[in-house]
């Protein structure tokens, strides 16, 4: 579950996420196996332009979340 979401620093770009990605919501509160997964629906892009916040649908409810705390799963760059 680590190699998920290595922490790196912005040394290089990296692609936005986007409407319809499949991802798990990371937690503190909730142990690493059980991190839900969830689908974006909204994204909201900072000033720079790049997404720094989505709207992520998790069983039946949205939750807007930084994306520092959501670790996708699936790439199709």
């Amino acid at each position: 579950m680590p190699s998920l979401s290595p922490r790196r620093k912005w040394g290089k770009e990296r692609r936005d996420l986007q409407v319809g990605e499949l991802l798990l919501v990371l937690s503190t509160d909730i142990p690493r196996g059980k991190w839900p997964m969830g689908r974006i629906v909204q994204v909201f892009p900072g000033p720079d332009g790049h997404v720094r916040t989505a709207d992520v649908r998790v069983k039946g409810s949205v939750l807007q979340r930084p994306i520092v705390e959501l670790c996708p799963l699936e790439c199709s760059a």
